[in-house]
């Protein structure tokens, strides 16, 4: 800002300015200062490659590929660049050409763990979990202290059913980042995955520690204190995430649930049709509120 005072058109300030904004999450800010960098030279491919980013952060994701690919025709070789374009393919659920895009990123540099972790997420949504396991592991051999690999492993033995080594992973990541807020709440769902729901409530309590708006955490610990019977606290905690995260359609369904098991069938009822509103295919709402209403008209 200082040398942008001094110099308005200063290119190397304005670029780096627009760089530091999408860090901070002001993307549109930052759209705007590496846009007005690229009017000045459209062809420099890192300049061209981060605007493509900041363009997926703004959910632009189709304009996002346009400009990966513009800097990666003229320089092919940018791993960084194909790992992003990854991304916003994994984002668009194109899951083969993400997987294509990472091994273009890891030809060019097989010690890239970022590429490695994205990958194996990319291979989790294809329920391809073996394979993603493998590419964690890589990841963490190369970056041992890479707490989201950790994390991420653990989200794929739990799919697995291989709780208890899930949690020994949640727990490696909190380990090395006592303050990382989803490896508390996914080492949560694990214990409660396996019975363990005083447990679980302890872990989602670390989590909301941290980040007292984290809606999946309170919804989480909704769903643990409605196994223990603990009905009012559980809709208080189902009312937190849908205070954060009003339309939060699994939060409204288990809190259907909750007013279901204590009678209040109208509101149950209610709270389903929300559900149902805001994801009009979400079959375990849609299920739910069938056998209710069944169970009414018997």
């Amino acid at each position: 800002r200082q040398v942008l005072a001094l110099d308005p058109g200063n290119f190397n300030a304005r670029y780096l300015l627009g760089v530091i904004r999408h860090e901070q999450g002001r993307h549109a800010e930052a759209l705007d200062l590496i846009a007005a960098t690229l009017r000045i030279n459209p062809n420099l491919p890192n300049v061209l490659s981060n605007y493509g980013l900041v363009l997926a952060a703004l959910g632009r994701c189709e304009e996002a590929l346009v400009h990966y690919d513009r800097a990666l025709a003229i320089k092919p070789d940018l791993p960084e660049t194909f790992n992003n374009r990854g991304n916003t393919l994994q984002q668009l659920k194109r899951f083969d050409e993400a997987l294509a895009s990472y091994d273009r990123a890891l030809a060019l540099r097989p010690d890239f763990y970022g590429a490695l972790n994205n990958r194996g997420n990319t291979l989790q949504q294809m329920e391809r979990l073996d394979e993603a396991l493998a590419d964690y592991t890589k990841a963490l051999a190369i970056r041992p202290d890479f707490t989201v690999a950790w994390n991420n492993l653990g989200n794929t033995l739990r799919k697995l059913k291989r709780y208890e080594d899930a949690l020994v992973n949640y727990d490696k990541a909190i380990a090395i980042n006592p303050g990382f807020v989803m490896a508390w709440n996914n080492r949560g769902i694990a214990l409660s995955d396996l019975g363990r729901y005083p447990e679980a409530l302890t872990s989602f309590d670390r989590a909301l520690a941290i980040q007292p708006d984290y809606a999946d955490a309170w919804n989480n610990r909704g769903n643990a204190l409605q196994c223990l019977l603990r009905f009012d606290e559980a809709l208080a905690a189902y009312d937190r995430a849908l205070a954060v995260k009003p339309d939060y359609a699994e939060a409204w369904s288990n809190r259907g649930r909750t007013l279901w098991q204590m009678k209040r069938q109208d509101e149950a009822l209610a709270s389903y049709s929300r559900a149902i509103e805001i994801k009009p295919d979400y079959a375990e709402a849609l299920s739910n509120r069938g056998n209710m209403l069944w169970a009414e008209y018997r």
